[in-house]
């Protein structure tokens, strides 16, 4: 009678352990993936500039580029747990990791306007000095065509192309035919510069604009990624099933009533009108808050009243005491 029951036992152990090693491998796992996107993005931190847009620039892509393997250490060590129900210690790990990427996300969605403001601000000063360095060279050009003497004009011409050779010593012709021609050759080389400088803006803002909505796109899978991982409270939903809630609960309404709709629930009017609907806490709090805050505008208004008709009297007394005298 007692055979049976000692073969079993040893199968009926194996599974825990199977299950065990399963959630510690993809745990594990997870720490790994993790663990090389905080590297590769440490590479690009350090050292830090802070108030340098190309730096920032650089950091805001590093994350993005290495954003999935974030993304997949943070599933990983989010439903580890579900392969070891039983272990404690992995379960709050792995909501304390849920707790995070629920601010992860949001942090996701900064960086859309972090690289359309840096990417432009760089794109215009790269522009800008190209046209400095251009200004400059059409400077040099007018200081060449007033030179005088021939020393002068020898000297502007090295400066103005400093890779041609020099003159020789005899000019081959007069001084103001040499100068008219060479003005005219570095006056086409400056409309050159410029066509060209047309030219490449234009070709690097259209990239701009299609590397800013990658980068956007790019934002936002994340930010659905990790908002499908995160959660604000333990055994709570999801942050994006928390945003699907809230857009197939909301009716559609035309804009008037729409704007209707948004003063009554600032007002908290609507917690009146449908005493049916479930109680939130937080938008009780932010109802509150409105009311606070309407109050103390007609408290203050009126206070400003009162204050104004007290000068106003005060004034008129003085004036009358002046003109009785």
């Amino acid at each position: 009678m007692n055979q049976p029951l000692l073969r079993e036992t040893p199968s009926a152990g194996k599974t825990p352990s199977e299950r065990t090693l399963a959630s510690q491998a993809v745990f594990w796992c997870g720490i790994a993936f993790v663990g090389l996107f905080l590297v590769n993005t440490a590479a690009v931190i350090l050292p830090p500039a802070l108030l340098q847009p190309a730096w920032q620039l650089n950091v805001a892509l590093s994350l993005q580029s290495n954003g999935l393997q974030a993304l997949i250490g943070t599933a990983m060590l989010a439903t580890s747990p579900f392969l070891d129900p039983d272990n404690l210690k992995l379960n709050v790990r792995a909501e304390l990791i849920r707790r995070i990427a629920a601010w992860i996300c949001v942090g996701w969605l900064l960086l859309i306007p972090l690289l359309v403001f840096r990417g432009a601000e760089l794109l215009r000063e790269s522009r800008s000095n190209a046209e400095l360095r251009l200004r400059q060279f059409d400077q040099q050009i007018t200081l060449l065509q007033q030179t005088r003497d021939e020393q002068s004009f020898r000297a502007q011409f090295a400066a103005l192309s400093p890779s041609s050779p020099p003159f020789p010593v005899q000019l081959p012709a007069s001084l103001d035919r040499v100068r008219a021609e060479a003005v005219q050759q570095f006056k086409a080389q400056l409309s050159l510069q410029q066509t060209k400088l047309e030219s490449e803006f234009r070709a690097s803002s259209e990239r701009f604009v299609l590397q800013s909505l990658r980068n956007s796109l790019l934002s936002v899978l994340l930010t659905l990624g990790f908002a499908a991982i995160g959660r604000w409270q333990t055994d709570g939903p999801t942050v994006l099933s928390n945003l699907l809630q809230w857009s197939d609960a909301r009716p559609s309404l035309s804009p008037p009533q729409r704007m209707r709709a948004r003063n009554e629930s600032l007002l908290g009017l609507d917690e009146l009108t449908t005493p049916s609907a479930p109680q939130n806490t937080w938008k009780s709090n932010k109802s509150l808050i409105w009311r606070w805050r309407i109050q103390w505008n007609q408290w203050y208004e009126s206070y400003q009243l009162r204050r104004s008709a007290a000068r106003n009297k005060a004034a008129a007394r003085r004036y009358w005491r002046k003109n009785s005298r």
